[in-house]
């Protein structure tokens, strides 16, 4: 017998996060994104939190929320210091993807920066 433990309220709103971030509706795929955050560390890879911090970070890119879409993206800069996965840097670099045409934003321009040496590590 399979086990789902891990699959909680938060799980599940990541899923429909990223189910209406899919559709473009980031307006709605926030309030799913910041429950995801919710989660329980005890049950999620580390890279769990950066993952759902990204997402929220979409989800307000699309709601043309570009200054907020740039605080949430820092702070998953954050997240991803000090992980070994690929997957969280590419989640982080279409991200930073995403923002670059905003960067005379002061606050995405700011986020720019921070994710650069990020993004740098090998």
């Amino acid at each position: 017998m399979a086990r789902i433990g891990y699959f909680d309220e938060s799980y599940l709103a990541t899923k429909f996060g990223h189910c209406f971030t899919a559709l473009g509706r980031g307006d709605v795929a926030q309030r799913f994104a910041s429950r995801s955050l919710k989660m329980d560390g005890r049950q999620f890879l580390p890279e769990g939190r950066q993952f759902n911090l990204v997402l929220l970070a979409v989800a307000h890119a699309q709601a043309g929320e570009l200054e907020e879409t740039a605080r949430v993206g820092s702070d998953a800069v954050d997240a991803v210091e000090g992980l070994h996965s690929s997957r969280a840097r590419d989640y982080l670099a279409e991200l930073a993807d995403r923002l670059s045409q905003h960067v005379g934003i002061p606050t995405v321009r700011d986020f720019a920066e921070r994710a650069r040496p990020a993004l740098q590590v090998t």
